[in-house]
Order: C-alpha cells, then sequence, then structure tokens
C-alpha cells in the first residue's frame, strides 16, 4: 500500500514539473520599469569629428539611461555604453565610427533596476575633420617642401605625414602640434626625391582624424648645369665652369676616364665658386669627364650633373724630321717648338710600327737633337718626340719621322782589266767622312763576296796581286765611317789580271785605201789574238767602249784589217788563249784610212790583176806574214797573187769577210796554189775556213823558199770584197 502511495505521488510531481515548465513558455516578456521612455533625443550631425554627441529629455524617477545604436533605423541595436549613464546627454567616441550616419535609442532604468522600452530613434553622424586640399611644393626649393592645405572647422591642429612611396610607411614628421595650414618639411636628410605627404586633424577633444588622401612634392634640384670643360686650351689644367645654383652654398667636382666610368670627387675642399680647374700633375692629353654637384646649406649634396668632356691642350710636338743620309755619324732630328713645353724627349724604334725607346739621357731643351748612337747601321731608324710640361707630364708621342745615316758607298769602282800581268788593280772615288775601306772580290757578279784587306784601306786603290791570270773577277768597295760602321757595299766592277803582257812593236799604218794595215810583234804563249777598235779619247780598254774588227788564229805577227770606218781610230790588239779568251794587256795604236770606193766598201787597189803575169806580190814582214784585200768583181773575175817565200816552212793561206754587209762580202770564194810556174797547182780549197772568225777558204801547205801563186776567184759565181792573209805558223 505504501509502495503504491509513492507511485502516486512520483507521478503527481511529475505532472507538476511538466506543467510548470509549460507555463513558463507561454509567459510574455520580462516585466519593464513602468517609467515612460526617454523623450527628446537628439544626435549631432557632423558636429564633432571624432564623436556623435547625444542628449535626451530627462525622465521622471529615472535612476540612470543606456544607449543603443545601429547603422540602419532598422537595424540590430546594441548597448554601447559600459556604465549607466546618469546625465541625459552621452559621447559616442567609439574608434571605430566613421562620418557615416548611426542610429540611437536610449531606455531609462528605474529604481528597481528595471529598464523601459526604448526611446524612438534618431541618427547622427561624425564631422569629416580629413584635412583636403593638400598640396606639397614640386622643385620651388632647394632646402625644403612646402606643404598647404584647406582648415578643417572644429580642428585644433594638424599632423603631417611622410611616406617614400604612395603606398608606403606613413611616419608622422611634426614633433608638435601644427595650428595653421602649411608645413615646411626641411628635414635635412631630404633628398631630391619624390617624397609622400598626408595630413590629420585634431579636434577640439584632442581627438585625431584619418589621414587625408596623399600628395607628392620634392625639394628643387639643385643639380648644377651648363658644365663646359676646356678642350685643350690650356698645356698644364682642364678648366671647367657652370651656372651657380640658387640656395647653394658649395660644389663638388668629379672626374671619370670615360663618360661611364667610376666618377671619382677631385677637389679637397668645398668649392665657393661657379669655376674650377683640374691642374692634377697626373693628367695627360686624355680626353676626361666631369661631373659637377651642389652643396645647399644643410650640407645635403644634389645629384651630379649631366656630364662634360675635356682634355688638356696636346703638347705633342708636330714637325718632327729625321736626316735621311746626310751625315755619316748622327741622324739629326728637329721639330716644331711646343709652347708651354719645358722639355722634349726622343724616342726611337727600327720600324714604324716597332717598340719606341728613349734615347735621350737627359731633358732635350732645344728643337734639336742629334743621334750619335755608335751602334746606328746604315738601316732607317724611325723616331717620336714628346714633350714635357711644367709639372713635368708628359704629352703623347709625336707621329713618327725616319731617318738614316749617310751610306759611304763608294763610287766610280774600276777595276784593271788585262791591264797587268801581276795584279788587278782596284779604284775607286774618295768618300768624304770615310775613315777607311774594304775592298770584297767574288767570282762572278752574284756570287760571294769575300773581304780582301786584312786591315781598312786608307787610299783609294788596292792592288790585288792574289788574283789568278784570266780569270774575270768581280769587286765591291765598302767604306768605313769615324765609328768604324761599314757602309753597304759598292756596285760590282770586273777586272781580269793578264796572262800575256802587251804586244810590241804595234803599228796601225794610215792608208789612203779603205783599210788600214795592223801589225805587230807576237807575244810569246798567245794563241790567238783579237783586235778592237774605239774613239780616239778612250785610253783605257773595256769591252763596254770598243768595237770588235775581228780575231786572228795561228798568227804570229802580223794582221790587216780592213776599215770600217773613214778617218782616225785606235786599233786595239789583245792577245788571247787557245780558246780565244782575252788574256793578255791591251795596247793600241791610231790609224786613219781616207778612201772609200764607189763600188765596194774596201775598193780593190790591186786590178788589174787576173792574169798570173800581173799578179801583186804580197809583202812579206819580219814574221812572215803579210796581207791584201780584194774584190771578186764578177762571176769571171779573177785574183792572182805572187808570194815570194824566204823561210821554209808551213803556211796558212786564208780568204776572209771584212765587212757584215751581205751586198758587199763574197759568200764564198775558191782559192788555188800553184808553183811558181803558175800552173803545177799544188792545193785547192773553198771551204775549210773557220767561219766564226770570217774565213771563207784556207790551204795550209809546208812551202820551200821560193815563189808561189795564189789565184781566187768567186765560188760558183760569188762576188765581193775579201781580204787574203799569208801567215807562217
Amino acid at each position: 500500500m505504501k509502495k503504491k502511495l509513492s507511485i502516486v505521488i512520483l507521478l503527481m510531481a511529475a505532472f507538476l514539473v511538466v506543467f510548470s515548465g509549460c507555463q513558463k513558455k507561454d509567459e510574455p516578456a520580462p516585466t519593464t520599469s513602468s517609467l515612460n521612455a526617454p523623450t527628446g533625443l537628439t544626435a549631432s550631425a557632423g558636429t564633432y569629428g571624432t564623436k556623435i554627441t547625444l542628449s535626451w529629455t530627462a525622465v521622471t524617477g529615472a535612476s540612470g539611461y543606456n544607449v543603443y545604436r545601429a547603422t540602419s533605423s532598422t537595424g540590430t541595436y546594441t548597448k554601447i555604453n559600459t556604465a549607466i549613464v546618469t546625465t541625459t546627454s552621452y559621447d559616442d567616441t567609439s574608434s571605430t565610427l566613421t562620418t557615416s550616419s548611426y542610429y540611437y535609442k536610449v531606455s531609462a532604468i528605474d529604481s528597481g533596476n528595471l529598464e523601459t522600452a526604448l526611446s524612438s530613434a534618431t541618427s547622427g553622424n561624425r564631422s569629416d575633420m580629413i584635412p583636403t586640399g593638400l598640396t606639397a611644393s614640386a622643385g620651388t626649393y632647394g632646402t625644403k617642401i612646402a606643404l598647404s592645405w584647406t582648415a578643417v572647422t572644429g580642428a585644433s591642429g594638424y599632423n603631417i605625414y611622410r611616406a617614400t612611396s604612395s603606398t608606403g610607411t606613413y611616419t608622422k614628421i611634426n614633433t608638435a602640434v601644427i595650428t595653421t595650414t602649411s608645413y615646411d618639411d626641411e628635414d635635412s636628410s631630404l633628398t631630391t626625391s619624390t617624397y609622400y605627404y598626408k595630413v590629420s586633424a585634431i579636434d577640439s577633444s584632442n581627438s585625431e582624424t584619418a589621414m587625408g588622401s596623399a600628395v607628392s612634392g620634392y625639394k628643387k634640384s639643385l643639380v648644377p648645369a651648363g658644365l663646359t670643360a676646356s678642350a685643350g686650351t690650356y698645356a698644364t689644367k682642364i678648366s671647367l665652369s657652370w651656372t651657380a645654383v640658387t640656395e647653394a652654398s658649395s660644389y663638388n667636382v668629379y672626374r671619370a676616364t670615360s663618360s661611364t666610368g667610376t666618377y671619382t670627387k677631385i677637389n679637397t675642399s668645398a668649392i665657393t665658386a661657379t669655376s674650377y680647374d683640374d691642374s692634377d700633375t697626373t693628367l695627360t692629353a686624355s680626353t676626361y669627364y666631369y661631373k659637377v654637384s651642389s652643396v645647399d646649406f644643410s650640407n645635403l649634396e644634389s645629384a651630379m650633373s649631366s656630364e662634360a668632356s675635356g682634355y688638356k691642350k696636346s703638347l705633342v710636338p708636330a714637325g718632327v724630321s729625321a736626316s735621311a743620309g746626310i751625315y755619316a755619324t748622327k741622324i739629326s732630328l728637329s721639330w716644331t717648338a711646343v709652347t708651354e713645353a719645358s722639355s722634349y724627349n726622343v724616342y726611337r724604334a727600327t720600324s714604324s710600327t716597332g717598340t719606341f725607346a728613349k734615347i735621350n739621357t737627359s731633358a732635350v731643351t732645344t728643337t734639336t737633337y742629334d743621334d750619335s748612337d755608335t751602334t746606328l747601321t746604315t738601316a732607317t731608324y724611325y723616331y717620336k718626340v714628346s714633350s714635357v710640361d711644367a709639372n713635368n707630364a708628359e704629352s703623347a708621342m709625336s707621329s713618327a719621322g725616319s731617318g738614316s745615316l749617310k751610306d759611304l758607298i763608294p763610287t766610280g769602282v774600276s777595276a784593271s782589266y788585262l791591264a797587268y800581268t801581276d795584279k788587278v788593280v782596284v779604284s775607286w772615288t774618295a768618300q768624304a767622312d770615310a775613315s777607311g775601306y774594304n775592298i770584297y772580290r767574288a767570282s762572278s757578279p752574284s756570287g760571294t763576296y769575300t773581304k780582301l784587306n786584312p786591315t781598312p784601306i786608307t787610299s783609294t786603290t788596292y792592288n790585288d796581286t792574289t788574283a789568278s791570270s784570266g780569270s774575270n773577277y768581280y769587286y765591291k768597295v765598302t767604306s768605313l765611317n769615324a765609328n768604324s760602321l761599314e757602309s753597304s757595299q759598292s756596285s760590282y766592277a770586273s777586272g781580269i789580271k793578264a796572262t800575256y803582257p802587251a804586244v810590241t812593236s804595234l803599228d796601225a799604218f794610215d792608208t789612203a785605201y779603205s783599210y788600214i794595215y795592223i801589225s805587230w810583234t807576237a807575244v810569246t804563249g798567245a794563241s790567238k789574238y783579237k783586235v778592237y777598235s774605239t774613239s780616239t779619247s778612250v785610253s783605257v780598254f773595256s769591252l763596254s767602249s770598243a768595237t770588235y774588227i775581228g780575231e786572228t788564229a795561228n798568227l804570229n805577227a802580223l794582221m790587216v784589217v780592213g776599215a770600217v770606218y773613214v778617218g782616225e781610230k785606235r786599233y786595239w790588239v789583245i792577245p788571247c788563249d787557245i780558246a780565244g779568251s782575252l788574256a793578255g794587256v791591251p795596247t793600241y795604236d791610231s790609224g786613219r784610212n781616207t778612201y772609200i770606193s764607189s763600188t765596194s766598201a774596201y775598193g780593190d787597189g790591186w786590178e788589174s790583176d787576173n792574169f798570173a803575169a800581173v799578179a801583186n806580190t804580197i809583202t812579206l814582214n819580219a814574221s812572215n806574214s803579210g796581207l791584201q784585200f780584194h774584190t771578186i768583181h764578177s762571176s769571171t773575175d779573177e785574183d792572182w797573187v805572187k808570194i815570194d817565200i824566204t823561210a821554209a816552212g808551213t803556211y796558212d793561206l786564208i780568204t776572209s769577210k771584212v765587212t757584215t754587209s751581205a751586198d758587199e762580202v763574197v759568200a764564198d770564194t775558191e782559192m788555188y796554189l800553184y808553183q811558181s810556174d803558175a800552173t803545177t797547182q799544188i792545193a785547192y780549197d773553198h771551204n775549210s775556213g773557220n767561219a766564226t772568225n770570217g774565213e771563207k777558204s784556207k790551204i795550209t801547205q809546208t812551202l820551200a823558199a821560193g815563189t808561189y801563186y795564189l789565184k781566187i776567184k768567186g765560188y760558183l759565181s760569188s762576188k765581193g770584197d775579201y781580204s787574203i792573209s799569208v801567215a807562217k805558223q
């Protein structure tokens, strides 16, 4: 029973709980105060920059008030006061307030701490005290950036903020509140870069507004303009000038060796003028580049100006010349004087593009220099000259001038030609400035020339006694100057030492006929003789000045040569060796002929001689030799010659040509040798002569003493001039 009662009691308790809960959910909002909601609520509209001020009418019996705010009239109102407001006004100073409109309601609180309903809403807003019209000077002032803005109503002061970019961090730069609407940013660390500024206002409650929009400004550029640099005006300096910069207290000058190079400050103290002389003693005549900066009264340096280039006056000497072959022991240099040069240096090289080395050991103070270096040869040398200014700065080297020593090459070199049997005599013209000479010999013009003299020759002749007889030698001569410098070799001259002496008893007989009769005494050992003619002015024989007349073969003493010249000439006879080479000392005799036949070059003074009975006798001289000239006039013409032999022996009987004119030379001859009866034939020939020597017919015959006859006629009807010679071997 008790158990059942307990269950009933529990069920009734649960029902009460459930019933009680259902009853609370259906109840209205908590009971409000019986006081009326506040009335007369107002909100400041743009009156204050940092707050919105609220006021309302007092509610009788109210012990305090709560303030609610929303962002729209129908929005959610949120209580903003943290403590009960006991007055009928309230300043909403929330830092999150913007200049937008805000909506407010107020409730009253009674003594039982019950809150009334909210009042009607009212709206208000902060004053927009952000300064406007901010400007910043742009290049107006050299030492400051001037700021100004429009006054903000209700502002008690302002703050200035600066940044290095529009989106950078803005830092307040004024140390005290600014009470005017302008500010000069005179920070000495300012450059001529662009800076960005913003301004905020401070209201009467010392609250600061947000910053206004940014503006940019910059200091006046104190970069100097109009920079010029002297270009070759001065020898020891480069003079700079530029336009004065207002507000600049001084200037700095920078120099570089190229327009894009590193510019280094060169003034050691502040420059207060607008000009500067770069007198650096290390300056050369190269081009230098300059820039100038200004320094303001805050000691702030501007950027560098545009560059200007300049250079010192070139002290490079001009007009450099060097003597060429004038002096034997020096090369003399001269050049044009350089204004402002205190001295000069001379440089020498062995080629125009070679290395030029200074050759003066002390400063040259004149505009001439003699290079007397004893090691100089006769080669060409190249010279350059530099000048040195008062600062001892040396200019660049001049253009090169070339010069050379006088090459004392001997001239007039000659060598005796068969003049001596014991030597070849070499001679030459004396050379001024020569202290001696050397003689060189070779066996051919282009062969190797070997010096003959062991010591210098001080005369102008040399006897080569080592020459072999009959050999042709070639000689060159050099001279030595006072420094023993040897000249180049002269042109060669050829000479021969004779193997045989000159013939003796040479006689070229004058004739009234068209031939010259020449005779001489034979030279022992000579195999042949050659005959030449020259003008009467030639006293020393040379092949270059002689005309070859003819050659004898196997003749002991006599040869008569047909004259090729009417008038006097010198006839030279030269002994030859077996090969026909000239090998003896030439000697001459003058001869003259005066007659020329109208029908032949030589005429025929022996006609009529067509029969043995009218034969003309060839007179033999002491050497048993003789010669006559004849002409075959027609195909039937015969010439008979009588020979009286007094010395038995072997004789050469020869017919030869006497001219080179084809219409005057017998083409060939027939020659008959007869006994004294002029009938008995001993020998015959028409073609055995040595054609090289111009011989036509030749009979070599051993004859006893007695009389003999020769008959000569043209072979195969040939006609023309010829000679007939008789000579004992």
